[in-house]
């Protein structure tokens, strides 16, 4: 036997009896990783900050994290609100809207929520914004209509003073006169006249002559009924000082015809 052939019968021998390393299985060219039982470690995502990773657990902190969504959301419908919207809501403020009076309502169609809005949008506007803004509007037009009505109620006041005695009922009847006279419609124009004291006493002169002439009241069936020389107008609508008050001008206005 060579020495070649020696060579070539230890390599044999060798080959036989060397075992398969662990982690590969015999045959040419394949070679199969066997999983490894140790458990995974969890990788650190990118985007966990330290405050919402635990280094020592390698894993989210589940109340960190449910913080922070939370502060997301919060965010996000913050950014919501201040967005300007495409066409504002016509609201108002609560505290507006239990100020309102009964028979206010609003009213959507109303050209002046347009032009209102038009101006929220040139000014960036939110929502909130606008409604606010137009809660303060709202608040403007009540006190400027309440203001009115107080100084027409110490207009009155003076008128009444400036009258003398009972110088509230003497325009009262002077008001009752005038809707049974000329008519609902037409006394309702007449009584915006009763805005001074002296036109309140012309009225009750030219009321005093037309009694004493037995001119009779408004008729609405387009005639006029018989005269009448002891009948006051608007008599049937008068309280009792009024009714005095009338009687007493029409004895005045009889007394003065029969001395002339």
């Amino acid at each position: 036997m060579t020495d070649q052939t020696q060579q070539n019968s230890s390599a044999d021998q060798s080959g036989a009896s060397a075992p398969t390393p662990t982690g590969a299985v015999s045959g040419v060219g394949a070679r199969t990783e066997i999983p490894s039982s140790e458990p995974q470690v969890a990788s650190r995502p990118k985007w966990a900050s330290d405050d919402i990773w635990d280094g020592e657990k390698n894993s989210l902190r589940e109340d960190a994290l449910t913080q922070r969504l939370q502060e997301r959301d919060t965010f996000a419908a913050e950014l919501e609100k201040r967005k300007v919207p495409d066409a504002y809501k016509p609201e108002l403020p609560e505290d507006v809207l239990t100020a309102l009076p009964k028979d206010w309502e609003i009213k959507a169609d109303d050209p002046a929520w347009a032009q209102f809005g038009e101006i929220g949008k040139a000014a960036g506007l939110t929502q909130e914004q606008f409604k606010a803004l137009a809660g303060f509007k709202v608040k403007m037009d009540l006190a400027a209509q309440q203001a009115n009505k107080d100084a027409i109620a110490r207009h009155q006041e003076a008128i009444h003073r400036s009258l003398g005695e009972r110088g509230a009922e003497q325009v009262e009847a002077v008001r009752n006169w005038m809707t049974g006279f000329f008519g609902p419609e037409l006394g309702q124009q007449f009584q915006h006249a009763l805005f001074t004291a002296d036109m309140v006493k012309g009225f009750q002169r030219i009321q005093s002559q037309l009694t004493s002439q037995g001119v009779t009241n408004f008729s609405q069936v387009g005639r006029e009924a018989a005269p009448d020389p002891n009948k006051i107008n608007g008599y049937e609508n008068m309280t009792f000082e009024q009714r005095m008050h009338a009687a007493r001008l029409a004895q005045r206005a009889t007394n003065g015809a029969g001395h002339a």
